[in-house]
């Protein structure tokens, strides 16, 4: 099962190939759509790995970490 939205990816990549390249860039390979999927599922593997085990969902540790000052 793909986790990233194909016709989305395929629209921003064109997008951003037509600003660079002009009319050039036509289609986007299946190779690309694998490329990013791996990258993906690597990062989210990654974030996972790196998050302490408390509480139940998954953020960013700065937006819980309190600076040393701010401690009571």
């Amino acid at each position: 099962m793909s986790c990233i939205n194909k016709s989305e990816c395929r629209k921003i990549l064109l997008a951003r190939a037509e600003r660079r390249w002009p009319n050039r860039m036509k289609r986007v390979s299946q190779d690309v759509f694998d490329f990013l999927e791996t990258s993906l599922r690597s990062d989210c593997d990654a974030f996972v790995h790196s998050h302490p085990s408390v509480g139940k969902t998954l953020q960013f540790a700065t937006h819980k970490r309190k600076k040393k000052n701010e401690m009571v």
